[in-house]
């Protein structure tokens, strides 16, 4: 394709422009590689690095251009068959949970539920919430809030209500809010409230209604809130830890009379989304466990001689491989995850031993072989045979809503009202904790 470059814009924003949606994960910083186009004459460039003004032939890889909708499942049968619950053929809308990786909806219909999952294309700005905030505060609001919008009104389509749960950053974005109070202290939302907004002010259609589910903190949000209420958590005397391993590793901590909740910024690196080959969440942990089972890495994360330079085969026939630099970026995500988890625990006043239950939220928990997470020490072994991954519990909670809005709006704002934030950064013992999270336990 032809494509200008004006002063003052780098080619990746040229082909932003264009709505050439290109994969960015570190939002334009030049150091992930993933935006790297081809242009004639000149050679292969990275486009958020590249910034001389002209008009230039490019050829973009396919695999650099990344399709919005990624699975479409019709779920009628599924939940006839496997789900205890009834659907209510009487509701009627569309749940959704917009997540800074991946956007999901599941569509209600005379009985029938239909879910669609999809990369959200804000990715284009960058991979985590920080990369979008900035973003936003440049001057590319408006552009974000588009690429949102009109991916949500395709998948949705005329369905209505939509029970929107998503992050605070993710919610500010689609409402068109400003997220100057979101990048820096003391971190103020311009709204953390239930409310309700015709689809027209957010870019979608106009006399729909979008509800936007209540969040706690400019960190931890509505699709957190939305979790707990659906696992049920804060009904009982027990004290459980809810564990959301996505982009941003928000969890909780608490029981029917005391919720602290943080968010621990494990970056995408669980999600696959930032390794050399996108190896998903729980293909790295089993990898890993292997690797430090067959002892080519040790505690340190550190590959042995014959495997540092190209990496160390893994997967079916040996096609992928896991390389010293994605060992690094998972070890932080673990090391983040290690840290929040214990400064829950002392801030709750009890040990490991003491939780009851273990949530693991988001479909990297559902995925993930629990005993694969304690052998890399990325939770503590005295969660074995306490740990149950609930899938999308943002997305249960949304549909929870949709089927009983007022007494599930109630609860969610109880449990919104009732959480203690823990900003783990300020905590006097995160570093000495994170540090210790980064090794993988000895042999």
């Amino acid at each position: 394709m032809r494509i200008m470059v004006f002063p003052g814009e780098t080619m990746l924003g040229a082909l932003q422009r264009i709505q050439v949606n290109m994969d960015a994960p570190c939002g334009g910083n030049g150091t992930c590689g993933r935006c790297e186009v081809m242009v004639y004459g000149i050679g292969k460039v990275k486009a958020c690095q590249f910034c001389k003004p002209g008009m230039y032939e490019v050829t973009i890889p396919k695999q650099t251009e990344f399709d919005a909708v990624t699975s479409t499942q019709n779920h009628s049968q599924k939940r006839e068959t496997e789900d205890l619950r009834n659907v209510n053929p009487d509701i009627h809308g569309a749940a959704v949970d917009i997540g800074t990786t991946t956007v999901a909806v599941r569509i209600f219909s005379d009985g029938d539920v239909k879910e669609q999952k999809f990369t959200n294309p804000q990715r284009v700005y960058g991979a985590d919430v920080m990369s979008r905030i900035r973003a936003a505060v440049e001057g590319n609001g408006e552009k974000l809030q588009k690429l949102i919008a009109e991916s949500l009104q395709k998948a949705v389509g005329g369905a209505s209500p939509v029970i929107i749960s998503a992050n605070t950053t993710m919610q500010h974005l689609l409402e068109g809010l400003s997220c100057v109070g979101l990048g820096a202290a003391p971190f103020q939302p311009v709204t953390l409230k239930l409310h309700e907004l015709d689809g027209g002010m957010a870019g979608m259609k106009k006399g729909s209604r979008l509800v936007f589910l209540p969040g706690i903190s400019a960190f931890v949000g509505a699709d957190i809130v939305s979790g707990i209420y659906a696992c049920g958590m804060t009904e009982s005397e027990k004290i459980s830890l809810f564990l959301d391993l996505g982009t941003n590793g928000e969890m909780a901590i608490g029981n029917s009379r005391h919720l602290f909740v943080a968010s621990a910024s494990a970056g995408p690196a669980f999600e696959g989304s930032e390794l050399a080959q996108h190896i998903y969440g729980s293909g790295i942990m089993k990898a890993l466990r292997q690797m430090l089972t067959d002892g080519v890495m040790d505690e340190t994360g550190l590959l042995a001689d014959p495997f540092f330079e190209e990496g160390y085969p893994v997967g079916t026939r040996n096609a992928i491989r896991m390389t010293q630099e994605d060992i690094r970026d998972i070890q932080m995500a673990k090391a983040a995850i290690h840290a929040g988890v214990q400064i829950l625990l002392k801030t709750c006043g009890i040990r490991p031993a003491d939780v009851d239950k273990v949530y693991l939220a988001g479909g990297m928990g559902y995925y993930l072989n629990p005993e694969d997470a304690i052998a890399i020490g990325l939770l503590p072994k005295e969660f074995e045979g306490k740990i149950q991954a609930i899938g999308n519990s943002s997305l249960d909670g949304a549909e929870r809503y949709l089927e009983i809005p007022k007494a599930a709006g109630v609860k969610m704002e109880q449990i919104a009202d009732m959480a203690e934030e823990v900003v783990l950064a300020e905590h006097p013992l995160f570093q000495t904790l994170y540090m210790d999270g980064m090794n993988f336990p000895a042999k």
